[in-house]
């Protein structure tokens, strides 16, 4: 099972971007709550990159 690892970086530029923005908090919370259960489900839109 994958884990999303969530850096200070991202941390501290998702807070200041969500004090931009207050209406997509918790889209965003929401989309990766669901990457952490299942990356490559496919609402999502991700996908495997080629080498």
């Amino acid at each position: 099972m994958r884990a999303l690892v969530l850096t200070p970086k991202f941390k501290r530029v998702f807070r200041k971007f969500v004090s931009r923005n207050r209406k997509l908090q918790k889209r965003i919370e929401g989309t990766l709550e669901q990457m952490n259960k299942d990356v490559f489900a496919a609402h999502l839109g991700t996908h495997k990159l080629k080498w």
